[in-house]
């Protein structure tokens, strides 16, 4: 999707899931790992897209100032994380989340590391209450099983469904909540 844009270049650190990416993807993924790791030239890139990845790092702080080095002095970084930290479950231990972010905390980092231009907002906003309800009977103990899983087809596409509208009003909307948070910066 993105080669139709420009060229495009990865990085994976896990070698099972840089080979799964190579396969689907088509492209040459690199070995790399945030912060420090990145064999890839200072002042290279129009645009930086980390998606759900930043939740994953220790040292997230430093991983965006090594990422906002990458790009050209006037680009742009476009991220994703799990928002709502009192969300937190065994789907974020499952999935080695190290945090989930507020969107004051997102923004906060931004200017921390040095981003200008700071637009951050919630999204996946019509699931979360189907998420809360969901924590709460997983905490009462009315219900059990992990998160993982094949999900029926049909609530598959309709969530999907439900995910697609949400994504036509992103930019008319600001939601006061949502499962995620998104934000776009520049250097």
């Amino acid at each position: 999707m993105l080669k139709s844009h420009g060229s495009v270049a990865a990085f994976e650190f896990d070698p099972d899931a840089r080979f799964v990416a190579q396969t689907k993807s088509g492209l040459d993924i690199l070995p790399g790992a945030l912060p420090d790791c990145i064999d890839i030239e200072d002042a290279q890139f129009d645009m930086i897209a980390i998606l759900d990845v930043l939740e994953h790092l220790d040292k997230d702080d430093a991983s965006l100032e090594t990422l906002k080095r990458k790009l050209k002095s006037d680009g742009s970084i476009i991220m994703t994380v799990p928002a709502v930290p009192w969300l937190w479950s065994d789907h974020d231990v499952i999935h080695h989340h190290k945090r989930r972010y507020t969107r004051h905390q997102l923004k906060s980092l931004l200017e921390k590391t040095g981003f200008k231009n700071i637009r951050v907002g919630y999204f996946n906003s019509f699931l979360f209450p189907l998420a809360v309800v969901d924590r709460a009977l997983r905490a009462w103990g009315l219900r059990q099983g992990g998160t993982e899983g094949a999900l029926n087809p049909r609530f598959n596409r309709l969530f999907e469904r439900i995910f697609s509208l949400e994504a036509t009003l992103i930019d008319k909307v600001r939601f006061p909540i949502g499962l995620s948070l998104y934000a776009v910066a520049t250097k």
